[in-house]
């Protein structure tokens, strides 16, 4: 019976699957004969284990070593808790009843319980100081259980052996995520794509198994979205910037997903007034140089030559564009190392693998259809530089940080973050010319935003 289990249990390791959830008879004698090694092993280890714990019962109180319990869907494992990697024994822990027990659960079961702590914290109680950002003892109990989820997740067997669900996890958990929290709809985003997984790669579960999907969520709740509104609402009917209607739809849809990633407002004061300056969401870069022809990158030359560019995608949209046939025309560029040609896009103008990278959130955020919406577009490239400013260019964060330290909610903070996203971040051509102006108009910005 012990050998069974064993093998039951060593198949379940290999597999990822619960004890009850698969079986040796379902495997190939292949893997079957190394399981037996295994199980092997566990029959003597077992055997030293009772000599063991009739000595420590005689001692220290009443001590049991029981492996698994293969009808009830959980490892019992009081007394030596061992786990079987490669070809060793690694000791877990050790505890004293016979009654403990430890239910591993799935990485669905764990995002499930986050989005329950995230729809919990708007309903706990509020501390007095609240509006300054001042957690209660009941936030604070909250928030933390949430991050012991965000923890647990990273361990699961999910997120250990599927590189694109660690991907999104490391990308949705970010040290702001830890800090701040995540909105429902990001947390729904990971298991939307663990049950597209099962459904392209179907594995039927125990009935006991099975997790109810939640009801569909919706974005923002939890996240200070009243102040959020409020600031957006103020740039939206502000008429000194002189903005188009597509430009000031753009910095507001990066706005709300940079101020719900958690960025102070007047970091992200910055960031628009770059993007004022820079670019429009979606948006091609222009390789139109009739007016000077001998100004014209050779990037966008090569572009014009091999892809059609000046007739299919110069200062178009990619709203309007097969996100599949952009991506493609990248592939093919980076395989040269972007030498030959690349082209800017979207709000902060992209370039070269960043380009590509962006497409890539363009499609993620877009699912299964080939074409991007106005919504999606602004959503991704929000994610985009959310993910960005979390990365490779987290630096540009953490110094505005500590320069502005004491004096975050400031127009004075506004500048900063405006000369230095356009000096280390966005850097166009003439940036040391340019951040000054760009800096100037992220003060302004900020004063529309909080109403100062």
């Amino acid at each position: 019976m012990i050998r069974r289990q064993a093998q039951d249990y060593a198949l379940a390791e290999k597999y990822g699957r619960n004890v009850i959830g698969i079986d040796a008879s379902m495997i190939t004698e292949e893997t079957r004969t190394a399981v037996e090694r295994f199980a092997e092993d566990i029959v003597a280890i077992y055997r030293i284990s009772m000599a063991v714990n009739s000595l420590l019962a005689e001692g220290n109180g009443d001590f049991e070593s029981v492996l698994v319990t293969a009808d009830s869907g959980r490892i019992v494992f009081p007394g030596p808790i061992f786990a079987y990697r490669g070809n060793d024994f690694l000791l877990l822990s050790y505890t004293d009843t016979k009654t403990s027990t430890e239910q591993v659960k799935s990485a669905e079961e764990l995002l499930i319980d986050l989005i329950k702590c995230i729809e919990s914290y708007p309903k706990a109680k509020k501390h007095i100081l609240g509006f300054l950002g001042i957690r209660s003892k009941e936030q604070k109990e909250i928030h933390e259980s949430a991050n012991e989820i965000r923890d647990k997740i990273k361990e699961t067997y999910e997120y250990k052996n599927d590189p694109e669900f660690a991907k999104r996890v490391d990308n949705t958990f970010t040290k702001k995520a830890y800090k701040n929290g995540n909105t429902k709809e990001e947390v729904q985003k990971l298991i939307d794509y663990l049950q597209e997984k099962k459904k392209l790669d179907p594995d039927p579960e125990p009935e006991s198994e099975r997790v109810t999907e939640p009801e569909p969520i919706v974005k923002g709740e939890g996240t200070g979205n009243t102040d959020i509104q409020r600031m957006m609402d103020n740039v939206k009917n502000d008429t000194s910037l002189g903005l188009t209607d597509i430009k000031k739809q753009t910095i507001i849809g990066i706005g709300r997903a940079m101020l719900e990633e958690g960025y102070e407002s007047a970091f992200v004061a910055g960031m628009l007034a770059n993007i004022i300056h820079e670019g429009t969401a979606g948006l091609f870069e222009s390789s139109n140089y009739a007016s000077n022809p001998a100004a014209k990158p050779q990037y966008l030359v090569h572009m014009d030559n091999k892809y059609n560019y000046r007739s299919e995608y110069s200062g178009q949209n990619i709203m309007n564009k097969n996100l599949s046939d952009v991506y493609n025309i990248l592939v093919q560029l980076e395989a040269d190392n972007w030498k030959k040609g690349k082209f800017g896009l979207g709000s902060v103008q992209w370039t070269g693998g960043r380009t590509k990278t962006l497409v890539e959130t363009y499609m993620e955020v877009a699912g299964a259809s080939d074409k991007i919406t106005f919504d999606q577009m602004l959503k991704a490239e929000g994610l985009m530089i959310s993910r960005e400013l979390s990365g490779n260019y987290g630096y540009i964060y953490s110094d505005w940080l500590s320069a502005n330290s004491g004096n975050l909610n400031s127009a004075n903070a506004a500048y900063s973050s405006g000369y230095n996203l356009c000096t280390k971040y966005e850097i166009p051509a003439n940036y040391t010319t340019k951040a000054p102006n760009r800096a100037n108009t992220a003060k302004l910005l900020y004063e529309i935003m909080t109403g100062k």
